[in-house]
């Protein structure tokens, strides 16, 4: 094999290697992301509920006798309370938002072994690496827009720090792009 093919198949294994942990990260992401919807989707269920049978309770009992004004007003009052937590917490909002950022992490993801599977393989090296770029625009684009912060990217103390890659290996920092363009 000439060393033109050699380096040609190291810088496409680089390439594939990084996708791969991109994918990998990317759908961890989207699976913890679409647990904490299911979460607070409960969450806001069991509240509505809850709030809807208090609110009936109260009304029933308030109509029903007089003597029972008392468990009207704590039914009354708790359901109140229980609008109030579920006001205050924003559950279906955050739900909503946990469910936009898992699709975004699992397209991320999808790309990423679509690029692995049908691009970084086959097609010219120079197609490869706009391909990855390209890849790399659409992972900053999640990572920056995420709604659930998770890893490196929560915490400012590792900003501007990485852990090296393959592509580090192969290519030194020549494939990162400069952050000052």
């Amino acid at each position: 094999m000439a060393p033109e093919e050699s380096s040609a198949e190291g810088q496409r294994e680089a390439y594939i290697s990084e996708a791969r942990r991109i994918a990998d990260r990317h759908q961890g992401w989207a699976d913890a992301q679409r647990t904490q919807a299911a979460w607070w989707r409960r969450w806001n269920t069991w509240i509505s509920a809850t709030v809807a049978i208090l609110a009936g309770v109260s009304g029933g009992v308030s109509l029903s006798s007089s003597n029972l004004g008392v468990i009207a007003g704590v039914a009354a009052l708790s359901a109140a309370v229980l609008t109030g937590m579920a006001s205050a917490f924003g559950s279906s909002a955050r739900s909503e938002e946990s469910f936009t950022a898992a699709t975004a992490n699992q397209v991320l993801a999808d790309r990423a072994e679509t690029f692995i599977a049908a691009i970084a393989p086959y097609e010219p090296l120079e197609d490869v690496r706009r391909a990855f770029d390209d890849l790399r625009v659409r992972q900053e684009e999640v990572t920056t827009n995420a709604h659930l912060k998770l890893g490196v990217r929560a915490s400012g103390l590792f900003q501007g720090t990485r852990r090296p890659t393959k592509l580090d290996e192969v290519f030194g920092n020549q494939h990162r792009r400069d952050s000052a363009t």
